[in-house]
């Protein structure tokens, strides 16, 4: 299975996702902030555990619960989505 980036149309997709599960406005906005934050440390490539525990080690420590639930919620979302 090949890893994939994440695009601009996963984040959209997501938030529409979310929306769809009545998340509240403060939470889809911090679920996107850090995702689209991860995306650009990313740099277009792929998604990994390496590169993510690189990610989160590179964060401050202080709203990781924050970055950690949205990272969370993108991959449970992730595999609902059309490849």
């Amino acid at each position: 299975m090949q890893k994939q980036a994440i695009t601009i149309e996963h984040i959209q997709q997501f938030q529409s996702h979310l929306r769809r599960e009545e998340r509240s406005a403060g939470t889809i906005e911090n679920y996107l902030r850090h995702l689209r934050q991860f995306a650009a440390f990313l740099d277009g490539g792929p998604v990994t555990k390496e590169r993510t525990r690189a990610w989160k080690d590179h964060r401050h420590p202080a709203p990781r619960y924050r970055q950690k639930a949205a990272l969370n919620g993108r991959q449970k979302y992730a595999p609902k989505q059309a490849t």
